[in-house]
């Protein structure tokens, strides 16, 4: 599936942990990762002498390959990600915002749909399991657990009659994946 991808695209996915994007970094292929840059809260990790952060706003965007992402939508909200795919580089989001705190699939904003119809760019959705069970929201440790990624079908938002519809299919195909996974996990948990 992603070796059909033309020009750059928009990756999204479920916000489960911190590890959410270690282990999608894992998973692509060099071709993509060389030019995948993720979204970060610009108040969490690009805020200067803020005393929780050890890594530096410099040493997110350089090292980690993070930009920021402005809380509370508007255009200054996405100019990062229109910058880095009117350049050509792919760009990731969680559309959730923030990691799950609980089992459900939160509401999805509508920055990656917007960006995709505004720059006729596909949607590529990544559902991603186990790992909030291994470093959950407020936990510094990791255990040790099973994690599960899975590609959906790529979303061609201009296919949709407005940035609501388009969202509103990208959760559709993101919860359908969450019901299939989470009927995955309590067998596995009955099993056991």
């Amino acid at each position: 599936m992603l070796d059909n991808l033309q020009g750059p695209c928009i990756f999204v996915a479920n916000h489960q942990s911190h590890l959410d994007t270690l282990v999608v970094h894992q998973v692509l292929p060099e071709s993509i990762k060389s030019k995948l840059y993720f979204g970060a809260a610009q108040d969490r990790w690009f805020v200067k002498g803020k005393k929780k952060i050890q890594l530096k706003p410099w040493y997110q965007s350089l090292v980690l390959g993070n930009f920021p992402i402005l809380r509370g939508g508007g255009t200054r909200a996405l100019s990062y990600a229109n910058w880095l795919l009117n350049r050509g580089q792919h760009v990731f989001l969680f559309p959730e915002g923030t990691r799950a705190t609980n089992e459900a699939l939160g509401e999805f904003k509508h920055g990656a749909t917007i960006l995709a119809r505004n720059n006729g760019l596909q949607i590529v959705p990544i559902y991603l399991s186990g790992l909030r069970a291994i470093r959950p929201k407020g936990s510094r440790s990791v255990l040790r657990g099973e994690v599960g990624v899975e590609f959906l079908q790529p979303l061609q938002a201009l296919d949709f009659e407005n940035v609501a519809a388009a969202t509103a299919e990208l959760h559709n195909r993101m919860n359908e994946a969450h019901t299939r996974h989470s009927v995955k996990e309590v067998s596995l948990n009955q099993a056991a």
